[in-house]
């Protein structure tokens, strides 16, 4: 199994090509999937995160771990890689 960058992409699509390119630039250095969430699934975005198991299961994807941000983050390129550090329990942060 894999581990998935999940990036809510959902508001401010002016500016997100900054954080989506920084974050397939890391995820390429840990060889790490990207998946973007780009379609509202209800009428409020900051809500539709909450869906995202049931959207990678709906699409038969298929992973260990899952790091969920959004759009206004912009990762360094030399940031080790997280999912090394989280011993696989849960782990979180709020943006």
């Amino acid at each position: 199994m894999k581990n998935i960058v999940c990036i809510s992409n959902l508001d401010n699509k002016s500016t997100s090509h900054y954080s989506l390119n920084s974050w397939k630039v890391w995820c390429n250095k840990h060889n790490i999937e990207m998946f973007i969430l780009d379609q509202n699934i209800t009428s409020n975005p900051e809500a539709d995160k909450f869906f995202i198991f049931d959207i990678l299961e709906d699409q038969d994807i298929d992973y260990e771990q899952i790091l969920l941000t959004n759009n206004l983050t912009i990762i360094n390129p030399n940031t080790p890689n997280i999912f090394n550090i989280t011993d696989k329990k849960i782990s979180g942060v709020m943006y």
